[in-house]
């Protein structure tokens, strides 16, 4: 995978998840989140700045951490998207000691999201649209 791609998804997915002018609803977001890390997961190149990518909302990082605690508390098992999200986050991200930070905005933001898509106390099972937003190569 290219960094440009990785940049990409990340300024895609801060623009539906941090501002909220995205085009994207919950189920694309947890299906961008799930390409995000496979990206991540998958690139060869250099490491150290890439942690950093991010405009004005929160870095790369910051996403997918913020993004694999949602997901840890809002799965509904191992059939779920919100699960496989998890999964594939977790494949660059180990939480080790770590716990949710209730400051850190992806996690906020994501929390409300899912809360005004599918109001109540579980998430209903998720299967995005296909559609060729996140397959695009640069």
């Amino acid at each position: 995978m290219s960094l440009r791609r990785i940049e990409r998804l990340t300024h895609t997915l801060n623009l539906s998840i941090q501002s909220f002018t995205g085009n994207l609803n919950y189920p694309r977001v947890i299906e961008g989140l799930t390409r995000l890390a496979d990206a991540v997961h998958e690139y060869e190149g250099e490491t150290e700045t890439m942690w950093y990518i991010g405009d004005h909302y929160e870095c790369l990082s910051d996403l997918l951490v913020g993004a694999y605690w949602h997901c840890v508390h809002n799965h509904g098992g191992q059939s779920w998207e919100v699960y496989a999200t998890q999964y594939a986050i977790g494949q660059v991200f180990s939480p080790g000691c770590s716990s949710e930070e209730e400051e850190n905005q992806t996690y906020s933001n994501l929390n409300n999201m899912a809360r005004q898509y599918h109001p109540g106390n579980a998430l209903p099972d998720i299967t995005p649209t296909q559609t060729n937003l996140f397959d695009t190569e640069v």
